[in-house]
């Protein structure tokens, strides 16, 4: 067996395990279960359980297990709730421990095991440290957190003989004397108060509670309510001002905090930055406290970049509209939005340009985010066609105040509307912030008020933003054309009217349907085709008509010469890094020119560029131009076509052939086999494109499927407009085998007969197997892959991934295994049956399956059966 870990598919198994059965494993397997214990991400549960409650050597391999207590969270709980020495000298030892668990840890020791105690034993260990050594950082947290150990001694000596003596806080020294006194009586007590650097280091109030403490029981409530208020808010509001820096592991240490008592001392003493961040971050803290955070932080951006919780759109209302930057409302609207913040709820929120721009730069990850995005634009819609309608002074108004505007985007069109109504915007003249057209070459990105206008043009209707365009300048109807949401109207605007600037923008876009490629193409307009020979979604025989000037009016005999603009252009990119994107496609002109220009800067080394090459020779010049042109280095089999075709009689049949030669060359299966040959292009998939490959997504999916596509190629893939979702989710290679199983089940054939048909084969990473794919779309269950998936050890896989090998860590789980409505309820469910069924009581059972699993061949039950009726 090779590629998956052991602890893959025995961690889902060991999970359901009773732990009095797993102790007796430890012997009897220890070369499986050891390195399951000491070097595994995810310790089941179970096995945890199981290695607490034998209390043997495996203690010491699980608290070294810092990977496992890095990543899950409950271990990190459950080591520190043990008490256990070994654990406690393993943890002295771990920067990976707080101060939250290691009190937590020192607190549940029990005094009466003597490995506490022992020389070299964690008590000793911190008995050795004196006042003159700095010890290491976990070190120091250790002796913090000893004041609430229940060995009165080495709380002595962190009060009065440690290096952290002197950094105590309040609540420390107070916890101390309780601690003193509840573990080792009055006599402790006293004898600590009797040594004058602990009186001195308690001051005056601490000591006298103290002294109360020793004279009886009402001292002693004395204390404890000292205790509680220290440990509590108001003494976590007296660390934050003392220590800012300390400001996250002091809360860490309350459970709870009285945010009105908070409110109220931040209103009357601001707290530092460090202290507010602290405060902000904490999953309890209410939104009109976090509001009030925000309006108190020097930055509030970089406050809400570091709370990883969603975010009201609320924290920002309370800040001056001057301080709401683009990354502040970024961050909220990342966080938030389809959570704490709605998408009807943006255009109410200030100032206005930062809102339009977050909503032109940020993409929806999810359903739910698509969802609000789409609401705030129909929302955006219906306001732009009541405030602005056509009115071009409204507009121009807009323009000219977005960007000093401090207010909603509502108050901005209502304001914009006032103005208009009064007069102003209607003197004409430039477009504010007018700039010229860029060169067809360049890519310039929206900034700031460019980007929060187009969000408003876009939210225009069709017609309104065509009649705008007759005022607009050239850069702002660029943003509008090229990089705006395509409106199908716009292609029979453009043909119907007569600003030639409009037709030329709408080329330059790079996603245009193939019809619009052709309408515009028929235009026969030199300039508009250098926008259409980069068109994704241009058919072959248009593109190859448009780079060789063949016309496309009826009639029309004479080729159309590339635009002058555009030629001068093409010979500026050649020191650019992208000059391949601009160059490649001309490499089939014809045009001896920009051949030259191609050749010099970009590569021809493939067959389907030499077959392209020497058809653009053959429609610019006719065969005898490409006789006297055809390269001596092209392939040996480019060679043989070319000379084969020139000695064809029918010139016309000739070039025929020719096409399809080039056609099939540029077909989606060759752009599949490209994309998985090694290149040092880090843009692979996008310069593919523009060298013209036919580009069929459906093609290209059935490619992956039948031979997976390189990872990183996918990626890329992954990232285009229009990668289909099963491609964009990572779906593997199908044998055919496994092709037959997916479709019998989309046929609905039984799924135990299917899955007995085909072995199931193990996942990896970043990729989704059919039979994953299969539960997705409900076609089989996960506890159908462990009734009669094979072999077992990858069911065991596929149908409990080590994210879920533990059935209580979803809430709602019963008493042993936690299984419940979450996604492998159904699979936790059918494990546990069969464990209970036959494993439960029977470790010569369990070792027989643990070192047979591996290998197994067969399902899991078959294996579990097995073992039982051997081993009874």
């Amino acid at each position: 067996m090779a590629g998956s870990s052991q602890a893959s598919y025995l961690g889902p198994l060991l999970a359901h395990g009773d732990p009095d059965d797993l102790r007796q494993l430890f012997d009897r397997a220890a070369d499986v279960l050891v390195p399951l214990v000491s070097r595994s991400e995810r310790v089941p549960r179970a096995l945890v359980e199981a290695v607490l409650a034998d209390d043997g050597g495996l203690v010491a391999k699980l608290a070294g297990n810092h990977k496992a207590f890095e990543t899950d969270p409950w271990l990190r709980s459950r080591l520190a709730a043990s008490g256990h020495p070994v654990v406690a000298l393993a943890a002295l030892r771990s920067a990976l421990w707080e101060l939250r668990d290691l009190r937590t840890l020192l607190a549940s020791a029990d005094p009466a095991d003597p490995r506490w105690t022992a020389p070299a034993g964690p008590v000793d260990t911190l008995l050795r440290i004196s006042p003159a050594k700095q010890p290491a950082a976990p070190t120091r947290l250790g002796l913090r957190a000893a004041v609430v150990s229940p060995f009165p001694e080495l709380v002595q000596h962190v009060l009065a003989g440690s290096p952290v003596s002197d950094d105590l806080t309040r609540a420390e020294r107070s916890r101390a004397l309780l601690s003193l006194l509840a573990h080792g009586g009055p006599e402790s007590l006293a004898r600590a108060l009797d040594d004058p650097a602990v009186r001195s280091r308690l001051g005056g109030e601490l000591a006298g509670l103290g002294d109360a403490a020793l004279r009886g029981p009402a001292g002693v409530a004395e204390l404890r309510a000292a205790v509680e208020a220290a440990e509590g808010t108001r003494g976590a509001i007296e660390e934050l001002y003392a220590d800012p820096r300390q400001a996250e592991t002091s809360l860490s240490l309350r459970d709870a905090l009285d945010w009105p008592a908070v409110t109220a001392a931040a209103a009357a003493r601001p707290f530092g930055p460090a202290a507010v961040a602290a405060l902000a971050a904490r999953a309890d803290c209410p939104d009109p406290v976090l509001t009030a955070l925000c309006a108190a932080h020097p930055k509030p951006g970089d406050l809400l970049e570091s709370i990883t919780r969603p975010i009201p759109l609320a924290a920002l209302s309370a800040l001056p509209a001057a301080r709401v930057t683009v990354k502040a409302l970024t961050t909220v609207v990342r966080r938030g939005l389809g959570r704490t913040v709605s998408g009807a709820e943006l255009p109410h929120a200030r100032p206005a340009q930062a809102v339009l721009q977050v909503a032109q730069d940020t993409r929806a990850a999810t359903d739910a985010e698509r969802a609000e995005w789409a609401a705030f634009r129909a929302g955006l819609s219906t306001l732009v066609a009541e405030r602005l309608g056509s009115d071009v002074a409204a507009w121009r108004v807009v323009r000219q105040r977005l960007g000093r505007f401090r207010g909603t985007v509502v108050d901005l069109l209502d304001d914009a509307a006032a103005r208009a109504a009064r007069g102003e915007g209607a003197e004409g003249g430039a477009w504010p912030e007018a700039a010229g057209l860029p060169d067809f070459t360049e890519a310039p990105r929206l900034r700031a008020g460019r980007a929060a206008f187009l969000t408003l043009l876009d939210a225009a209707a069709p017609e309104v933003q065509w009649s705008l365009l007759a005022h607009l300048d050239d850069r702002t109807a660029y943003d509008l054309l090229v990089l705006g949401t395509w409106r199908p109207e716009w292609l029979d605007l453009a043909l119907a009217g007569d600003r030639r600037r409009d037709r030329l923008l709408l080329s330059r876009r790079r996603d245009l349907p193939a019809h619009a490629v052709t309408a515009l193409a028929a235009l026969d307009d030199p300039e508009v085709n250098v926008g259409l020979v980069y068109q994704r979604h241009a058919g072959w025989e248009d593109r190859l008509a448009l780079v060789t000037g063949r016309p496309f009016a009826p009639g029309r005999a004479e080729r159309l010469p590339v635009h002058a603009a555009a030629r001068a252009a093409l010979g500026q990119v050649t020191a650019r890094r992208d000059r391949k994107i601009w160059l490649a496609p001309w490499i089939g002109s014809g045009d001896p020119e920009l051949v030259e220009l191609c050749l010099a800067h970009s590569p021809v080394s493939s067959r389907n560029l030499q077959l392209r090459l020497a058809l653009g020779f053959w429609e610019h010049d006719g065969p005898e131009g490409l006789r006297e042109r055809v390269p001596d280095w092209f392939a040996d089999s480019v060679l043989i076509l070319v000379e084969t075709l020139l000695a064809e009689p029918d010139r016309e049949a000739a070039l025929g052939r020719m096409r399809e030669a080039v056609r099939e060359a540029d077909s989606t299966k060759h752009l599949a086999r490209r994309m998985r040959q090694p290149a040092a292009e880090h843009r692979l998939a996008e310069w593919m494109r523009v060298e013209g490959f036919v580009w069929d997504w459906d093609e290209i999916l059935a490619e992956h499927l039948a031979k997976p596509l390189p990872a990183s190629r996918v990626r890329e893939l992954a990232a285009m407009a229009g990668c289909p979702e099963r491609l964009r989710d990572g779906v593997p290679k199908l044998s055919r085998g496994e092709q037959r199983a997916y479709q019998r089940l989309v046929e609905g054939q039984p799924v135990d007969a299917v899955l007995q048909r085909v072995a199931l084969t193990e996942p990896e990473p970043g990729r989704t197997s059919w039979a994953e794919e299969a539960v997705r779309r409900g076609l089989l269950t996960r506890a159908d892959l462990l009734r009669h998936g094979r072999p077992g050890r990858v069911a065991l896989e596929l149908a409990l991934p080590e994210a879920e090998a533990d059935a209580d860590a979803h809430p709602g789980a019963d008493a042993r295994t936690g299984a419940d409505a979450h996604a492998g309820a159904d699979a936790h469910a059918e494990l546990d049956a069969l464990v209970r069924k036959y494993l439960d009581g029977n470790p010569e059972a369990w070792v027989l399956v643990l070192r047979t699993l591996p290998e197994f061949a067969d399902s899991l039950p078959e294996l579990l059966f097995a073992a039982s009726l051997i081993t009874r």
